[in-house]
């Protein structure tokens, strides 16, 4: 795996969590970020250690609103630290 598929597998997680594009609710966001940590997938690219970044959208009220998740990885390269904005919240899991 290519550290652009790296980013996508973890943007697909995200949207796994917010089905049809609908709203990422604060008990998603707790399993969602529970199931980062636990993931069994490094980061492939040794020079990108540290952060990262990818974002989905969801349509309310006729608006897209972004969820952003920011996670840090690793000298494995495993996931270690895990962010998530909504509009609605930021919650945090994880050691930075």
């Amino acid at each position: 795996m290519e550290y652009p598929q790296y980013v996508t597998h973890i943007q697909s997680i995200l949207s796994s969590f917010m089905p049809g594009e609908s709203e990422l609710t604060r008990e998603k966001a707790d399993e969602l970020g529970s199931h980062l940590l636990a993931l069994d997938v490094v980061n492939p690219n040794e020079r990108k250690r540290g952060h990262h970044q990818t974002v989905a959208v969801y349509r309310e009220q006729g608006t897209w609103s972004p969820v952003t998740i920011h996670w840090q990885t690793d000298d494995a390269g495993r996931i270690r630290y895990v962010r998530i904005h909504a509009p609605k919240f930021v919650k945090e899991y994880g050691e930075e």
